[in-house]
């Protein structure tokens, strides 16, 4: 575990019992004074900062007390391995888990092959380190498997036909594979198979495979479990959730954090009693709040009827398997899905009434369309809802209820039956159970989902008074997706506040939580961070840090130059095309931001041949790939310009002669024609406030601190970062936003 004179005194942590003793915070500053003191002897060059002890003392007591902390720290200070530092007593001695959860893949790369492997090799090499995912970034042979053996094309038998039962849907994602996928998926499947692939769908380097992965990847619905299937005892999604049971750290993300955070069941598993870290912790709020967003679609019930057709046909193939009936439990089973089946027929009235309704009337119920309005999309004001509609929904409601009611009943029985308790069953009889536990769970999740936003709508239609619609914070709003086959509806709803939600499944749930990023201060303070989450209305006590960067940015410098021109005009892109020019005179490492592709894609096509060859456009490969031939280019002493949106303001760490230049082509405000900004925007004017000051302001200044922090990422960083938006210059909010950006702050000689 740890070495030397830290293993000793770590020891002398266990009592008799072999229980651990609480510390006191004399007991960490001794501790945390033998880490520093290890690394400093361990590692040549390893410098004591007073930013980094500052981030350990404050995670270090927030984790003693079981309490939080939120840490403003800059580019410099060395949070990653401060907070690490802060856990590792706890981790090694107290029998706690760490979880560091994190919004970009960039920093689970840095914590995965620099930071942790640092600890281990000097501090702690016993400690167990695991990355946990989403379920759709774990290769599934099962799936892979059954693709080729329907295409005959399983690896050893040729010939092998194995066409899908009738009973069995098809898998929708490998329907319209074609020649070159099939062909793709065999090489996967064979390279699981020799064991060079292990599983992990981000490390496959098979040229091709995002193309795929939908095909090959782990779906709930479909997966048989470990004991019931073939390859469940190498099944990548399962063996690494064995391994995070077993882990020391397990590194995160923010979506699979907030997932986890309301179902025990995820790779994660459960969250109690864990230290949890959320670095990048500025995004946690606007993650775990799309994770709440609820989605109804009325032209589904089509398929509803179907399944429960489909479930008769099932159940009566079932019963002839003499294993899984040796009781009454078929009688039972029988009674229920009938009165599922009759349930759904008597109810479904209501819900096709709703999808006609909206079919006939959206356009007139939308109204006008505004500017910044999104044709499709339908944000239902804060007005009582139109009589006819909100009559509509709350008969849906009801149906649903009902007919969720009843499927509640039919899973009921279907666990007492208790089919995958019994062993030795055929290939056939594994299939017809798994499918039958897949329309039970898509059927659940359809009737669940559904109630739940709909309540949203008829809990505001409850709603009597202006005061009342507006502080409900009940956000709703329908999309009409206008298809081939026909037009379908997704009626939508969320809650602007997660505070009650988060304390109750976070907050409440994990041992001590601590949150960092270089941008949790807003408009001067906290407070923008730390209410939405209610991290001041806790049993938790919260201790709060502005931990300042280290750098004096000498070495850097920033401009606003002034000139004529509105950067939403069509002449902006010559504008920053013309700047981009300039820049390649003093520069061979570029990085242009845009605020959206319709802006990048233009300038883009303004460029000479010559110009563009330097260029690399995000999303036209990888992340990891586009950094790679960036700094391929670079090394090779040529010119090279990464031209990105929002996916390259932040989370890229390119150091020193890797990135000199950084141009910000427009002040990164908000897009206006979200639901949930459009309804904040709505809320906060309705109580006389602005929403430009109190939203779009605060949005802007944390993206414009990333983007501008894209520059200097070390000491021995250099180079100028250029805002083509001449508003900072000339509107009266411009001086609050340079005066947040780092090289103005702290850097007299900044223009």
């Amino acid at each position: 575990m740890m070495h030397n004179s830290v293993d000793i005194l770590f020891n002398e942590a266990q009592n008799e019992q072999n229980e651990p003793v609480p510390f006191t915070p004399a007991d960490l500053k001794q501790r945390y004074a033998l880490l520093y003191q290890s690394l400093v002897q361990a590692m040549p060059g390893f410098r004591v900062r007073e930013q980094q002890e500052q981030i350990i003392e404050c995670c270090g007591e927030a984790i003693r007390t079981h309490g939080i902390a939120a840490i403003q720290a800059d580019t410099g200070v060395g949070k990653t391995l401060g907070y690490l530092l802060a856990a590792l007593p706890f981790v090694t001695e107290q029998n706690k888990r760490l979880v560091v959860s994190t919004k970009t893949v960039a920093l689970q790369t840095q914590l995965i092959e620099k930071d942790i492997p640092t600890v281990q090799a000097n501090l702690a090499s016993d400690i167990k380190v695991e990355i946990a995912k989403g379920v759709n970034r774990y290769y599934c042979p099962k799936r892979a498997h059954d693709l080729l053996a329907k295409t005959e094309k399983v690896s050893g038998n040729k010939t092998q036909k194995n066409l899908l039962d009738e009973l069995i849907e098809e898998d929708e994602l490998q329907a319209n594979a074609g020649d070159d996928q099939i062909i793709l998926v065999q090489k996967v499947y064979d390279a699981f198979a020799d064991k060079s692939f292990s599983g992990d769908l981000d490390t496959c380097e098979l040229p091709g495979i995002t193309g795929i992965q939908n095909m090959l990847n782990r779906q709930s619905d479909r997966c048989p479990k470990v004991k019931n299937c073939d390859f469940g005892e190498s099944c990548p999604y399962f063996k690494q959730r064995e391994a995070i049971e077993k882990a020391d750290i397990v590194i995160a993300n923010h979506s699979l954090t907030s997932i986890a955070a309301s179902n025990p069941h995820t790779v994660l598993g459960s969250l109690a009693d864990d230290i949890i870290v959320f670095d990048e912790a500025h995004h946690v709020h606007d993650v775990y709040r799309d994770s709440l967003q609820s989605s109804f679609l009325p032209s589904e019930m089509e398929s509803v009827r179907n399944k429960a057709d489909k479930l008769r046909k099932l159940l009566s193939n079932l019963e002839q398997v003499p294993a899984l009936f040796s009781n009454s439990s078929s009688d039972n089973l029988t009674t229920a899905l009938n009165k599922f089946r009759d349930s759904v027929e008597s109810n479904s009235t209501d819900v096709v009434e709703l999808d006609s309704y909206l079919l006939n009337n959206f356009n007139t119920l939308r109204g006008n369309v505004g500017e910044y309005d999104n044709t499709e999309h339908w944000l239902l004001s804060l007005n009582p809802t139109e009589k006819s509609l909100s009559q509509l929904i709350q008969a849906t409601l009801q149906a649903l209820v009902t007919m969720n009611r009843d499927l509640t009943l039919l899973i009921k029985n279907s666990e007492n039956a208790k089919f995958f308790e019994h062993d030795n069953l055929d290939q056939r009889s594994k299939r017809l159970v798994t499918e039958w536990h897949r329309l039970l769970d898509k059927l659940n999740t359809y009737f669940g989902e559904g109630i739940v936003c709909l309540q949203r709508y008829v809990e505001f239609d409850e709603c009597l008074t202006n005061t009342q619609r507006i502080d409900s914070g009940l956000v709703r709003w329908i999309v009409r997706d206008i298809k081939k086959h026909g037009t379908v509806f997704h009626i939508k709803s969320n809650s602007v506040s997660i505070r009650e939600h988060f304390k109750e499944r976070v907050i409440d749930v994990a041992g001590s939580l601590v949150f960092t990023s270089a941008t949790l201060k807003v408009l001067g303070g906290l407070e923008y961070f730390v209410e939405p989450l209610g991290l001041n209305d806790s049993d938790k006590s919260l201790m709060t840090a502005d931990i300042v960067s280290p750098f004096d940015y000498q070495a850097a410098c920033f401009s606003a130059p002034l000139f004529h021109g509105n950067p939403k005009s069509a002449n902006h892109a010559e504008t920053v095309l013309s700047f981009l020019q300039q820049s390649v005179n003093r520069h061979k490492s570029i990085l242009v931001l845009f605020m959206s592709y319709r802006q990048m894609n233009e300038v883009f096509t303004l460029c000479s041949h010559a110009l563009k060859r330097n260029i690399l456009r995000q999303d036209d490969f990888s992340k990891r790939e586009l950094i790679e031939r960036h700094k391929n280019r670079i090394d090779a002493g040529e010119t090279s310009i990464l031209f990105g949106v929002d996916g390259l303001s932040e989370g890229l760490d390119l150091q020193q002669h890797y990135l000199t230049c950084v141009l910000i082509t427009k002040l990164p405000f908000p897009a206006l024609n979200e639901p949930m900004f459009k309804h904040l925007s709505c809320m906060l004017e309705a109580k006389g406030q602005s929403s430009f000051v109190q939203q779009s302001l605060p949005i802007c200044e944390r993206k414009l601190i990333q983007s501008v922090g894209r520059l200097i990422r070390s000491e021995q960083d250099y180079g100028e970062v250029i805002l083509l938006d001449p508003r900072v210059n000339t509107s009266r909010y411009g001086k609050s936003l340079l005066a947040a950006i780092p090289m103005i702050q702290r850097n007299s000689s900044a223009i």
